[in-house]
């Protein structure tokens, strides 16, 4: 039997969105404390405020919230790169071994809208096996299977595949270094959100001063055309031009409100990478794919 419905009581909708944000903010401080597993309770959060479909509308949609502009930290998508990879994280080679780093901070970003953002492809398989994901897809499929509000018996045979063949392989080892990709890029989707509808919300994640940054791994076949430029990061616009966000208030007065451009430790400036070269890996001791 169809229960009956009724309209919620006035500023109920803006309780609830407090709620979220409180929860996503929790959960992304308790990862960044090293319990990784809250990415299942983070894409809760997200799927909450952002999705929409059919009768079920996001907290973002009945508020009116999801016609600002959206923070984007992804790494420009390219459809011809071989390798699985995601737009959204980066690998961290230090003395104690690599591993997955959602940046928050330390990326450039663009404003972009709504759709763009929750619909453009951030994690691919390589451009042979032809899948990818968007940040829609991921948060549903975390969030409706694998532990973010349900755990399916069977799960979605791309998001399995990609889980494993986005990793690294250590070459002396032969022992598979790298691991919980999916956990990283919901961090890092979970901290655009969060920055996008918080103009003052800063979070940077620190790293050893002795690491490798490798960001955009691009492995592209000759003569592919390259991907476009999208430009300076969003930090860099001029303080009395209006945000980008679609505030109508002037940057200095919203995201632009003690931002700095992103930047990582000069001593590291060597070391970061983007779109390497199989050498590069090697250089680190690491190869592509599980082992």
């Amino acid at each position: 039997m169809k229960r009956p419905r009724q309209p919620r009581a006035p500023g109920e909708l803006e309780r609830k969105f407090e709620s979220q944000i409180s929860a996503l903010r929790s959960s992304a401080k308790a990862f960044d404390d090293g319990e990784h597993w809250e990415a299942e309770r983070m894409s809760s959060a997200i799927q909450t405020l952002c999705h929409t479909h059919g009768q079920s509308i996001g907290l973002l949609n009945q508020l009116g919230k999801d016609g600002q502009g959206f923070l984007d930290s992804s790494v420009e998508w390219d459809p011809f790169n071989k390798h699985a990879h995601s737009t959204l994280i980066s690998i961290v080679a230090s003395p104690d071994g690599p591993g997955w780093l959602a940046e928050l901070d330390g990326r450039p970003m663009w404003f972009v809208d709504f759709a763009q953002w929750w619909t453009s492809p951030v994690l691919s398989d390589g451009f042979d096996k032809g899948n990818s994901m968007s940040r829609r897809d991921l948060v549903g499929i975390m969030r409706n299977q694998d532990g973010g509000g349900h755990v399916d018996p069977m799960i979605d045979a791309a998001y399995a595949e990609m889980r494993t063949s986005v990793n690294w392989t250590d070459n002396s080892t032969n022992k598979q270094t790298t691991k919980d990709a999916e956990y990283h890029v919901i961090r890092q989707i979970g901290h655009e959100l969060l920055k996008s509808l918080l103009p003052e919300y800063r979070k940077k994640t620190a790293f050893s001063k002795d690491a490798t940054l490798v960001r955009g791994i691009n492995f592209r076949e000759q003569g592919r055309p390259e991907p476009l430029d999208r430009g300076p990061d969003y930090t860099l616009t001029p303080p009395t031009i209006v945000c980008g966000c679609k505030s109508g208030k002037l940057f200095k007065a919203c995201h632009g409100k003690g931002a700095t451009p992103p930047r990582i430790m000069p001593e590291q400036e060597a070391r970061t990478f983007v779109a390497p070269p199989d050498a590069a890996f090697a250089r680190l001791g690491l190869r592509f794919g599980p082992n």
